[in-house]
């Protein structure tokens, strides 16, 4: 399936459940706006959320973060990120269903039309959040992207967790099924679109081989940045992972 009809497809589907779907919060965000007090949640892992941990209202700049497979926010990522560029940019959390793709895509279009299309926003996430944030950068027109060991072929990619999978986040044990992973048949992360991607990849990743991804990221606006150790999961306060993630966000 073509990316950009398997992203539309995915947005005629949300219609259908979007009206549906509502986002609760349970947070009094001082100046904030009824729209972001009811979109965006300090609860953190819960599905169907932007979880944050600030209040008094957005930044013109706001940071989407995506987490991977199994996590849910906030996660190291979140975290470092927020550090990192949280003088510039208001920093959220997407908490989104591992599966229930439909659901997902219907709740973050109301929390985009109702909040973030009036900022400034930037994307990133790791992982299977990667491959999200990749994915939603096409359908809401997002210019700029932070990938970190990014999914590139989900459907082949996720087989491995096939069987009991432990979420130490939300505190249950899923059983993925290959009902579950053929979910994500025919879908593919976009390339190309206009969009400005940051990229970093290790050689020694035993989840993803960044291999493919140097391959499927071929791009102008691609820039990918290689290290030789690191493994899947980065620690993004390291100056050789941070600082060109500030420059990304900051500087350029």
């Amino acid at each position: 399936m073509n990316m950009r009809n398997a992203g539309t497809l995915l947005m005629r589907k949300m219609f259908s459940a979007v009206l549906g779907l509502t986002i609760l919060v349970s947070v009094n965000h001082g100046h904030a706006s009824d729209a972001e007090s009811r979109l965006i949640v300090p609860e953190p892992y819960r599905k169907f959320t932007l979880y944050t941990q600030e209040f008094g209202g957005l930044k013109p700049k706001v940071l989407v973060v995506f987490h991977g497979f199994a996590s849910a926010m906030p996660n190291g990522a979140f975290k470092r990120l927020r550090k990192a560029v949280s003088e510039h940019y208001s920093v959220l959390g997407f908490n989104y269903d591992y599966f229930d793709h439909d659901a997902n895509l219907a709740v973050f279009n109301q929390a985009w039309e109702n909040v973030l299309k009036h900022h400034e926003v930037t994307f990133a996430g790791s992982s299977l959040g990667g491959f999200w944030a990749n994915f939603y950068a096409q359908i809401f027109d997002v210019k700029r992207i932070l990938l970190v060991n990014p999914v590139i072929e989900p459907h082949a990619q996720l087989q491995q967790f096939i069987g009991p999978v432990y979420v130490e986040k939300r505190g249950i044990e899923l059983v993925v099924t290959q009902a579950d992973i053929d979910t994500y048949e025919g879908l593919t992360s976009p390339s190309g679109g206009g969009v400005r991607r940051l990229i970093l990849l290790t050689r020694d990743d035993k989840v993803i081989d960044h291999k493919r991804t140097v391959d499927h990221f071929t791009e102008e606006d691609d820039t990918l940045l290689i290290f030789d150790k690191g493994g899947h999961t980065l620690d993004l306060n390291e100056p050789r992972f941070r600082d060109p993630i500030i420059k990304f966000f900051i500087q350029d």
